[in-house]
């Protein structure tokens, strides 16, 4: 009963630079877990996704959580149109590009198109690693990679210059497709569970104010309290989250 626009697994807050503009702040010795991911696609009767991002720190770092969340979505065979990462390239993650190479040779197995997009940061503030660049285009040429700078700066974290951040829960945009509920915006997930609507700011920031765990609130529960119904009012979308209730009932 529900379609997700944008899935953002925060998969670790180790980070294996120390760039001067970014927002998080000091890294962190903190990953996401197994049983944080199985709770989020597991425990929410998601129908499809169309993106999955895995960001971090630098998710790379955190290969094997990463390689799970794939097989996790073959196995249950969850519909995911894209996974999506940014990377620094400093290192070659070889496990997480055999993974993602599989889930591609399984979307073709089903006529699903399974599109992967690794971005690589390249700017003024990142070291530059060519080498490694040119050798995940070589050995993986079928996934999509583009240069990412930045467009703008965040004045929070590290940065001490920017435009002015002001950390807040936005709303969840939610509309009725079909009788399925459609999140618009992202859905944030923090390598310590908890979850977020924006994904941006301080890990500090992140973990005072947030929509709370993955373990305490299902989606429907962060609807109920932060949703804003594009197809109707407020009434309209709790009858569209008791609708989705029940049906979540009949699958059990």
């Amino acid at each position: 009963m529900l379609s997700l626009e944008f899935l953002v697994f925060e998969v670790t807050r180790l980070c294996n630079e120390f760039c001067k503009m970014c927002m998080r702040g000091d890294a962190q010795d903190v990953n996401i877990t197994e049983e944080i991911v199985n709770h989020v696609l597991l425990g929410n009767d998601i129908n499809d996704i169309d993106t999955i991002m895995l960001t971090g720190g630098e998710p790379t770092l955190n290969e094997k959580i990463i390689c799970y969340i794939i097989e996790l979505v073959i196995k249950h065979n969850i519909p995911v149109e894209r996974f999506y990462m940014v990377t620094n390239a400093k290192k070659f993650p070889g496990d997480i590009l055999e993974a993602f190479s599989d889930y591609q040779k399984y979307c073709d197995s089903i006529g699903r198109k399974g599109k992967i997009d690794i971005d690589f940061s390249v700017d003024e503030f990142h070291e530059n690693h060519f080498d490694i660049m040119r050798e995940y285009e070589s050995k993986y040429p079928n996934f999509n990679y583009n240069s990412k700078k930045l467009k703008f700066i965040w004045k929070t974290g590290r940065a001490e210059y920017g435009d002015e951040f002001i950390y807040e829960i936005i709303p969840m945009y939610v509309k009725n497709v079909m009788g399925r509920i459609w999140l618009m915006n992202p859905l944030y997930i923090t390598a310590n569970g908890n979850y977020e609507t924006k994904g941006d700011g301080m890990y500090k920031d992140m973990d005072k104010l947030n929509m709370g765990s993955v373990f305490d609130k299902s989606m429907l529960d962060l609807l109920e309290e932060h949703g804003e119904y594009r197809d109707g009012n407020k009434e309209d979308l709790k009858r569209l989250i008791n609708i989705a209730r029940k049906y979540q009932m009949r699958e059990k």
